[in-house]
């Protein structure tokens, strides 16, 4: 485990034993309301929380999930926090690539 894992891990690893948030539950209720095409389009598109479009990030995530884990939420918790190790490691490699520096990519990364 990298340094950026480890410091990742120190800051997060608490959330991987949590259930789920308020707000979560909105998203996990999506799946309910697909009844046939028309009503999945609906779900997936049409404006919602402060009239926001986020098909992919967090509709789409919930209602797969939601299929294939149902209320278990240490697999969507799983899935964040690889997708958050995925987002450290790019920060790190970007930096590290622009300035040459393997140090400056881990203070990246970490701060």
């Amino acid at each position: 485990m990298g340094g950026r894992d480890g410091v990742c891990l120190a800051v997060f690893g608490k959330g991987l034993d949590c259930w789920f948030q308020q707000d979560d539950f909105a998203w996990l209720g999506l799946r309910d309301e697909i009844l046939d095409w028309p009503s999945f389009l609906r779900v997936m598109f049409a404006p919602k929380a402060q009239g926001t479009i986020r098909p992919w990030s967090e509709r789409g995530f919930f209602v797969l999930f939601r299929t294939l884990f149902d209320l278990d939420a240490l697999p969507y918790r799983i899935f964040v926090f690889a997708t958050q190790g995925l987002n450290l490691w790019l920060a790190m490699a970007v930096t590290r690539r622009m300035t040459g520096s393997l140090a400056a990519g881990a203070f990246a990364a970490i701060f």
